[in-house]
């Protein structure tokens, strides 16, 4: 995890479910039109849908725009499990293991 020092800011600003901003993007790990997985500087984030596309990426600032049909994000910590978020609601057979 990084330091207080050289964190940056993490923001997400999603509109109407087809365009997404993002700050605080450290790497991007996987991107294809459906999957999108990347590490901000907080934690790791996954998006679903279908279209997805990069459209600009910069390493140095951490700035992130993507477009096509967002149907999920989620954040998963890096020393957490999603798995038990909500053991007592059930919900873990859910949760999808990837």
């Amino acid at each position: 995890m990084a330091t207080i020092e050289n964190q940056k800011p993490h923001a997400l600003n999603l509109s109407n479910r087809e365009k997404c901003s993002l700050t605080g993007v450290k790497e991007i790990i996987v991107s294809d039109d459906e999957y999108i997985e990347l590490f901000t500087y907080f934690d790791k984030l996954f998006l679903k849908g279908s279209g997805l596309k990069i459209q600009s990426f910069d390493a140095v600032s951490g700035k992130l725009e993507l477009v096509g049909r967002i149907d999920s994000l989620s954040y998963r910590g890096r020393k957490s499990s999603s798995r038990k978020a909500f053991p007592k609601l059930g919900v873990e057979k859910y949760v999808e293991k990837r």
